[in-house]
């Protein structure tokens, strides 16, 4: 297993329509083939968002990351999050789940 963790700030103004964006991604097509996401906004600081994703292998994240529809999710992220984000590459060492 591969993971990464994607941190980005909110755009002010822009909260709604950043927790539609999965329903918006899923209705575009073309869905990244992972194995779990997990988007997170901070308590303290609403603003800022934590995007964990896994997939079964760093491979197949970089397959999706040559895709159009890809492309097409990054250009609408762009469109909500203020700079660019920081994307931190993670192994897996251990997982579970209840």
């Amino acid at each position: 297993m591969w993971a990464q963790v994607i941190k980005s700030r909110a755009k002010p103004g822009k909260e709604e329509e950043i927790r539609n964006l999965p329903q918006e991604f899923e209705a575009m097509g073309g869905m990244p083939q992972f194995l779990h996401l997990f988007a997170c906004s901070n308590q303290n600081d609403p603003s800022e968002h934590y995007t964990f994703v896994v997939f079964e292998s760093e491979e197949a994240a970089r397959a999706n990351e040559r895709t159009p529809e890809q492309d097409r999710r990054v250009e609408r992220m762009r469109e909500l999050y203020e700079g660019e984000p920081e994307f931190v590459d993670l192994d897996v060492v251990y997982n579970r789940s209840r």
